[in-house]
């Protein structure tokens, strides 16, 4: 019992390591390996292998995606668009299929008291016109954060 008990254990750790963010050691998101294909510039794209990979969220590492079977590291420089979350400036992205940015959300709010944009992106995805698992950096929809944005703003 004790065995299976420790090696348990030992997976638990090796399962918390492969996915903390080689740079700052946060828990990062596993991400799909053909988001990253299509984030990744052509050069990196060279060196990417199929391996599993992990999205670093945290806005102040420099680490957007790893592996760290292969300790492959792309970097913000690495990526073809801005990362919303990584940036300090404006343009801040936060929906990657319809290119809407966080200014254009608090601009709204400001000048309206609401924002249209939630209905819109529900509208796009209700007819299957979205593709955030290859458009938006994380791999997942931004819906659930543009709503909580609008909610900390009004």
């Amino acid at each position: 019992m004790e065995c299976c008990s420790t090696n348990k254990s030992t997976i638990q750790q090796k399962e918390v390591f492969n996915n903390a963010c080689i740079s700052c050691k946060k828990i990062s998101q596993k991400i799909q390996y053909k988001t990253i294909l299509m984030m990744l510039k052509y050069q990196q794209i060279k060196t990417a292998k199929i391996d599993e990979y992990f999205y670093c969220t945290n806005p102040n590492c420099d680490v957007v995606y790893f592996s760290n079977q292969y300790r492959l590291v792309f970097y913000k420089e690495d990526i073809r668009i801005r990362i919303g979350i990584k940036e300090t400036e404006e343009p801040k992205t936060v929906c990657y299929c319809f290119d809407i940015t966080k200014k254009q959300i608090t601009d709204e709010l400001k000048l309206t008291g609401k924002s249209s944009i939630t209905n819109f992106i529900t509208e796009k995805i209700q007819n299957k016109l979205c593709a955030c698992n290859i458009k938006n950096p994380s791999g997942k929809c931004c819906l659930g954060k543009i709503k909580e944005l609008v909610n900390s703003n009004i």
